[in-house]
């Protein structure tokens, strides 16, 4: 039976990983003239990845030869890289959350100490609206390097 291979943007057919024939790589790429962080955080990235899954996903369907399985195997094949960076992106976010969670957290447990000693209430509000605002300063200069990191390594699952 024939392999179901999804033709590219420009009508050749993209190579796949270790060689070979049957249905594509799923890497996908920028289309020329887009410029982006390579985040799925960034509308023209999303939006071109998007456009090219979904290119390759109706190249599958095309593919009149192929049985069912053959098709849905080269659809998946097709979603794996943007569900692959949206998984990366979800991953760092939601540890940066639990980081920012936990420091705030930290302050209302020395908030509650403080009352527990026969801190003023105004006192301790004070306390824990600074530690709280420290918390958000301390991670809003996490922000870059995060960023950075997420870049780097949404680039090179490109590779």
């Amino acid at each position: 039976m024939k392999s179901v291979r999804p033709r590219h943007a420009q009508g050749r057919l993209p190579p796949r990983p270790g060689g070979g024939g049957g249905v594509p790589s799923a890497r996908v790429e920028k289309p020329p003239g887009v410029r982006c962080s390579a985040s799925p955080t960034c509308p023209s990235c999303a939006a071109a990845s998007q456009g090219l899954m979904f290119r390759c996903s109706a190249a599958c369907c095309e593919e009149s030869q192929a049985s069912m399985h053959q098709v849905h195997q080269c659809i998946e094949r097709c979603h794996a890289p943007l569900a692959q960076a949206q998984a990366l992106v979800t991953s760092e976010l939601e540890k940066f959350q639990d980081r920012l969670a936990r420091c705030t957290m930290y302050c209302n447990d020395k908030a509650k100490d403080s009352i527990d000693a026969g801190s003023k209430e105004l006192h301790v509000k004070r306390q824990l609206e600074t530690c709280v605002t420290k918390c958000v300063d301390d991670h809003m200069n996490l922000i870059p390097a995060m960023t950075r990191k997420m870049k780097e390594s949404l680039s090179s699952m490109g590779k």
